[in-house]
């Protein structure tokens, strides 16, 4: 009777896993493939007021959709921040659900749909961000300082009112749809959550914890590295320089902490300019400046916690966006004149 019994609940078991098995690859060529009935591409109107909700539904509704349930299932658990906004897009049976989303995502604006793109290169400061807001239609440069002036600062920034702008360095570039006429909390909550969004990267596989002070003084260093590098591959080689010089309480002297004082972009620097009385000028402080000059990318931040093993101490700009690295004093000063003669 025991081994009936055994048999039975095994041959239970068996199907029970051959079901789940089967659902479960069947859920996972949903995810991989999820629409159908389609020749080759096929463009579709995204509306406004529309939601990845609402235009799978309406794809259901078409035949285009395999199986909405899984579908909303597998986004009620795997939540993703996608910007819908009214704009056309080409979809095709061989899209994945991801590559649906992403479509969706990065659709351009239609010219009427009241939402403005807008990328913001790395490296921009708070007001040269707010110039390009204002240039998009999106606000008003003076609104957007006033409110990153007025902003409630979160946890990992440091409240300082020697800071020019508290947010600045914060404000993550990236490409962003915004709609026009949004008010400057709102902008600056998207790019916040969007820096918020990288720095748990970056906490994800950082060996030591970063606090919220560490946070603001990997921030501020980024920021200068981002402003220093043209060639990518040297970012490290800057951060190095910078660590090097902390280690041994050697002033940092980087020129566009002086610009960041100045408030102006100058070609060429005086020494006057060199000696302006400022906390973010590296010239007359010992240290990091006193917050960010510039909104850095992620590949400075990341060359800010991991700076190249060397014993560099002096960098100077070569004509063609390149740097000299030098150990010493002499060395560096054979590379100004090599290079910064005229």
């Amino acid at each position: 009777m025991e081994k009936k019994i055994i048999k039975i609940v095994a041959k239970v078991w068996i199907v029970i896993m051959c079901i789940v098995i089967g659902v479960r690859g069947y859920y996972i060529s949903i995810i991989k493939k999820p629409l159908k009935n389609i020749n080759g591409s096929e463009k579709i109107t995204i509306k406004n007021g529309d939601t990845v909700k609402s235009i799978v539904n309406r794809l259901n509704k078409e035949g285009k959709i395999k199986s909405a349930l899984l579908i909303t299932f597998y986004m009620k658990f795997n939540p993703a921040d996608i910007s819908v906004k009214k704009s056309e897009i080409n979809i095709s049976s061989d899209m994945s659900l991801d590559e649906l989303l992403l479509a969706i995502d990065q659709a351009e604006p239609s010219e009427d749909s009241g939402v403005a793109r807008v990328t913001i290169p790395e490296g921009k400061n708070l007001e040269e961000i707010g110039a390009i807001l204002e240039e998009k239609g999106v606000i008003s440069k003076k609104d957007f300082i006033e409110s990153c002036q007025k902003y409630e600062l979160p946890s990992y920034i440091k409240k300082d009112s020697g800071r020019k702008y508290a947010l600045e360095g914060f404000l993550f570039p990236d490409t962003y749809d915004f709609v026009k006429g949004s008010s400057g909390n709102s902008i600056i909550r998207s790019m916040l959550r969007n820096f918020e969004n990288r720095i748990e990267e970056v906490r994800r596989t950082s060996p030591n914890e970063l606090k919220d002070e560490d946070i603001d003084k990997i921030i501020t260093l980024a920021s200068m590295i981002e402003e220093e590098v043209q060639v990518a591959e040297e970012r490290t080689l800057v951060s190095s320089v910078f660590a090097n010089r902390l280690k041994i309480g050697m002033p940092l002297q980087s020129d566009p902490t002086v610009q960041y004082s100045l408030g102006v972009h100058k070609k060429k620097l005086s020494l006057d300019d060199y000696k302006i009385n400022s906390p973010y000028n590296t010239y007359v402080i010992q240290g990091l400046p006193i917050g960010p000059i510039s909104n850095p990318g992620k590949a400075s931040i990341d060359a800010a916690l991991n700076p190249a093993d060397t014993n560099y101490l002096y960098f100077c700009a070569r004509n063609d966006g390149s740097h000299e690295f030098n150990v010493t004093l002499e060395k560096h000063n054979e590379a100004v004149r090599k290079y910064q003669s005229n």
